[in-house]
């Protein structure tokens, strides 16, 4: 699977790095087809909102977006100004409607104005309800993630690590959304295969042979580039 993160400047960027930490995890964990991942800059440097300097693998006008299987949107300050650049939403709307795209925080807000949450149900962070309800073609609900067929959202900020867990479950199954959450250490709010169970073993927490816990992600992504 080919997925790719858009960033911009004032990113929100652990909304980005947590949705990519928990699918990198699909090939850390062998599972198959894992992601290969393009970060895709409206700029050729991204200096986030708190400080951290991206260098994107791609700038958005040299992506074929067709070569995509799947878009990741985050959130940030500047997704309010973001979706008024005319040539980058000229190339987003190019996106094909019927792959699954997904955004986090006010990433909505771009896809709101792409035209891709027209007739959905989605959601948002708390702040940025009121400016996606001014859509009125949206349906703004108050949930963590919301899935709407081929159009994902998720709420603010650190409801990006559910995202990237909804996602991992959504394409590769319940087990490696178990086995990423236990590794991660992560106290999943839908952790209903934690029931009875919240005293699991450290050693068992690698469930299912998925053990490989110092396989560097990093590697993968270098590998799958040559």
């Amino acid at each position: 699977m080919n997925v790719g993160y858009i960033i911009y400047h004032d990113t929100t960027e652990c909304e980005f790095v947590n949705v990519n930490e928990a699918l990198g995890k699909v090939w850390q964990l062998d599972y198959s087809d894992p992601p290969r991942n393009t970060v895709i800059g409206v700029t050729e440097e991204v200096v986030g909102w708190n400080g951290i300097v991206f260098k994107p693998h791609k700038v958005y006008h040299e992506v074929e977006l067709s070569e995509l299987d799947l878009l990741v949107v985050p959130g940030g300050q500047a997704s309010r100004t973001v979706r008024y650049d005319e040539r980058f939403m000229a190339w987003l709307r190019g996106w094909d409607s019927g792959k699954p795209i997904a955004a986090c925080c006010s990433g909505a807000l771009i896809l709101a104005e792409a035209g891709f949450l027209a007739g959905r149900r989605a959601t948002t962070h708390t702040l940025a309800m009121p400016t996606l309800r001014e859509y009125g073609d949206v349906e703004v609900v108050d949930e963590r993630v919301v899935d709407d067929g081929d159009v994902i959202t998720a709420g603010g900020i650190m409801a990006s690590f559910d995202l990237g867990l909804y996602l991992v479950e959504k394409f590769w199954g319940s087990d490696a959304r178990r086995a990423i959450a236990h590794q991660d250490e992560y106290r999943d709010l839908e952790a209903d295969y934690t029931a009875g169970n919240a005293a699991r073993p450290r050693d068992a927490w690698y469930d299912g042979g998925h053990s490989s816990v110092h396989k560097r992600p990093a590697d993968w992504l270098g590998a799958s580039r040559a």
